[in-house]
């Protein structure tokens, strides 16, 4: 399936039908627990069920327009399932290029959008390597990636567009989670934009996914140790692009991680509080809020306005919580890292 004629389009027309402007949704629940106003915007509710049909979408959109590519390469599971959905939206064919420990489930989503499927490589960074190489051995293909590209990062900041228009108003504090770095280059550029210079930007990991933290410390891009596998699956990626690393040194930037518990008891209390259903890797930055640990990392009060910014993502299931449920254990400890600092404590304790 060639597309043709498209060498005069312009991509962000292209890119306009791709993500839906979704909603900045006020959490009671969540603004009761912190004595503050805590806000969800809710990329959840995208098609392809995360964000990454920002930056995968608009990356997509280009390609075809410049290069009149009749077939976009990806791997990972979010970003597949994106590109999948950007493909078929833009007419184009595209290869999913995904590790073999893939749920089936995942695999099938892609194919419902009408993507080909190649199960390869014992982990992502290999997947990526295999697709790299049918790019080099396949005409008039590109190579999409899930996050370390200046078009992921321009994509990725039409959030911040999106949060100026509905709040009204200047955050007092962003909370993302950070997987590659794709998601926080996108943020940081569009505070940038809007020269929203003083508002911090709570980049939130898991202690096994948390390779941004250690860039940070370190002052250079460094590869996350081999330890057991996260339950924050979506955030398990080697290292950061350098890219994240060296716009949080322009840019008021948090880092901080949290337990694989505290991730997982966030996920199930989302759901019950707000009834969508949202992957452990996206709860780990809600669950700064419901352990209440903000207060150790913002100075807040009741006119404080936090913006949370709910990732999504696909790899998570009703028999997956269940699975999970002696990860959430009452109670449940609170065990926060930011640089040398580690806060512990048992939920309601000091």
């Amino acid at each position: 399936m060639m597309v043709t004629g498209l060498n005069t389009c312009n991509p962000r027309t292209l890119f306009s039908e791709l993500p839906i402007y979704t909603p900045l949704h006020y959490s009671n629940t969540l603004s009761s627990i912190t004595g503050s106003n805590v806000y969800l915007k809710l990329e959840n509710l995208q098609m392809g069920n995360s964000f990454k049909i920002r930056g995968v979408g608009y990356m997509c959109s280009k390609v075809v327009c410049e290069n009149n590519c009749h077939m976009l390469v990806s791997s990972g599971i979010n970003a597949g399932i994106a590109c999948a959905y950007a493909g078929k939206k833009l007419n184009t064919m595209v290869t999913v290029f995904v590790p073999i420990n893939t749920p089936d489930f995942i695999i099938e989503k892609m194919q419902h959008e009408g993507a080909n499927v190649v199960v390869k490589g014992k982990d992502l960074e290999e997947s990526e390597l295999f697709a790299k190489h049918f790019v080099e051995q396949t005409q008039y293909s590109y190579y999409i990636p899930s996050y370390n590209h200046p078009d992921i990062w321009e994509g990725n900041s039409s959030i911040i567009d999106e949060i100026k228009s509905q709040l009204g108003d200047i955050p007092d504090a962003i909370i993302t989670v950070v997987g590659g770095g794709g998601l926080l280059c996108g943020l940081i550029k569009g505070c940038q934009k809007f020269r929203w210079g003083n508002v911090p930007i709570i980049a939130v990991e898991t202690h096994n996914t948390n390779s941004f933290q250690l860039s940070v410390a370190n002052k250079k891009v460094t590869e996350i140790p081999k330890g057991s596998e996260p339950l924050a699956k979506s955030l398990n990626v080697k290292k950061i692009c350098s890219q994240a690393l060296t716009l949080s040194n322009q840019h008021p930037v948090v880092p901080i991680t949290v337990s694989d518990a505290m991730s997982m008891q966030a996920c199930r209390k989302f759901a019950d509080d707000h009834k969508m259903l949202i992957e452990p890797s996206s709860a780990a930055a809600v669950s700064l809020c419901y352990s209440n640990v903000i207060h150790d990392i913002l100075e807040l009060d009741h006119t404080s306005k936090i913006v949370i910014i709910i990732t999504g993502g696909n790899d998570i299931s009703l028999a997956q919580l269940e699975n999970t449920k002696h990860k959430c254990s009452s109670p449940v400890p609170v065990i926060v890292k930011t640089g040398s600092e580690i806060y512990m404590k048992l939920n309601g304790q000091n």
